[in-house]
C-alpha cells in the first residue's frame, strides 16, 4: 500500500506498509523507498523494473539498493526469502506514521527488518517536509556502529552543478540544493531505469556512506535556495 503527502510545490510518495512482507514473493525491497515531485517535476524517482530474466542488467532493480533507500552493514530491511533460514529470520514488523505539523508534515516510517544484523537497531527513516525542503533523517537506536549506505535516484533531466558536499540542480526557475556527502555514482548498473518493461534508459545516482548508532543521525537535505 502506497501514500502521498502533497504540499506547498511537494509531492512524496512512499511506501505505507509491505503486503506479503514475510512469504516469499516478487515484491521490490521499497518499504523505505519515497518519490520526489517539485512543482511536478520528477526528482527522486524509481527505478521501475525492465526484465525479471535473471541475467538481465535490470533484474536487479527489485532491490533496496535500486530504490531511495538504505543498506546497513551491506543488507536490505527484507532478506530476500532462499528457504536456507528458518522463518523466524525473516520475520519483521513495518510501521508508518503520517503528522501534520506547524510547518508541513513528518512521516515516520520503522521497521524491525535491520534487527536481524543487531537487535537493538529498530530502524527509524523520518521525512520531514515544509515549503522549502525535504530533510530525510535515517535513525538507529544501537550503541553499536554500522555501515549505513544511502542511495537517491535522481531524474536524468536534472543538470547538476558538482560540488564536494552538495549538488545543486535548475528545476523550472528554481534552484535546488541536495546536501550529500559522497560522489555520484557513473557507469554503474545502478544508473539504469525502466518506464517500460524491456526498457531502459539512464538516471543519475548518488550514494554516501556513513557510520550510524544511537547517537550519530544521518540526514539529508533537499532544500529550494
Amino acid at each position: 500500500m502506497w501514500d502521498k503527502v502533497i504540499f506547498s510545490d511537494w509531492e512524496i510518495i512512499y511506501r505505507k506498509s509491505n503486503s506479503f512482507m514475510n512469504i516469499e514473493n516478487h515484491e521490490h525491497q521499497d518499504y523505505l523507498h519515497f518519490i520526489v515531485n517539485y512543482m511536478g517535476y520528477p526528482v527522486l524517482i524509481d527505478s521501475g523494473l525492465a526484465s525479471y530474466v535473471e541475467n538481465h542488467d535490470h533484474a536487479n532493480a527489485r532491490n533496496a539498493e535500486h530504490h531511495n533507500s538504505v543498506l546497513i552493514d551491506g543488507y536490505a530491511y527484507k532478506a530476500r526469502k532462499k528457504k536456507i533460514f528458518s522463518n523466524k529470520y525473516y520475520m519483521m514488523s513495518n510501521t508508518s506514521i503520517k503528522t501534520k505539523t506547524d510547518t508541513g508534515y513528518k512521516i515516520i516510517l520503522q521497521t524491525s527488518g535491520f534487527n536481524r544484523i543487531d537487535n537493538a537497531i529498530s530502524f527509524e527513516r523520518h521525512l520531514l517536509i515544509d515549503s522549502k525542503s525535504l530533510t530525510i533523517v535515517d535513525k538507529s537506536y544501537s550503541k553499536i556502529n554500522h555501515k549505513i549506505e544511502n542511495y537517491f535516484h535522481f531524474d536524468n533531466n536534472l543538470q547538476f552543478m558538482n560540488n564536494p558536499r552538495f549538488f545543486k540542480f535548475n528545476l523550472n526557475n528554481s534552484t535546488l540544493e541536495f546536501t550529500n556527502y559522497s560522489n555520484e555514482l557513473s557507469n554503474s548498473i545502478l544508473n539504469l531505469y525502466s518506464k517500460q518493461y524491456g526498457i531502459t534508459e539512464l538516471k543519475k545516482v548518488l550514494k554516501s556512506t556513513n557510520i550510524i548508532n544511537s547517537s550519530n543521525l544521518i540526514t539529508h537535505r533537499l532544500r529550494i535556495l
